[in-house]
């Protein structure tokens, strides 16, 4: 594909909206595990400590944290192809605002996770001002 002056279209799809992934039902949420990864995290223990804050922050927000964290267990592929279950946390866009939050300041976090997570749906720009006053 390309922009019709031969040039290709360089994807806009940054690396937060391209985990982003789709419930049955229609819903929007990320995997943790993944989100970790763009966050500088090289291992998903170290990063189940900002999960833990990001959950008390949505606690004092007044928001059930089951709403936004979906403790899950997926099963995934391993190198010699069998497979074996790892935990994973589904988070809503409001989660992945949150963990961003309380990521460790340490991380290369970029801009753009942050800039791409202020162009949220009403609703949690709703949420986000009721944490704030909290």
């Amino acid at each position: 594909m390309n922009s019709g002056n031969g040039e290709p279209i360089t994807s806009l799809t940054s690396p937060f909206e391209s985990i982003r992934r789709q419930a049955e039902d229609g819903s929007e949420y990320w995997s943790a595990r993944e989100l970790g990864k763009i966050l500088g995290y090289t291992e998903y223990g170290k990063f189940q400590n900002a999960i833990q804050k990001a959950e008390t922050a949505c606690k004092n927000s007044g928001q059930a944290i089951s709403d936004h964290f979906a403790h899950v267990s997926d099963m995934i592929a391993t190198a010699k192809g069998a497979k074996r279950r790892v935990e994973d946390v589904h988070l809503s866009r409001y989660a992945c605002y949150l963990l961003v939050e309380n990521a460790d300041s340490s991380k290369p976090i970029s801009a753009k996770p942050l800039k791409e997570l202020a162009l949220l749906s009403p609703k949690t720009c709703q949420l986000l001002r009721r944490a704030e006053t909290t």
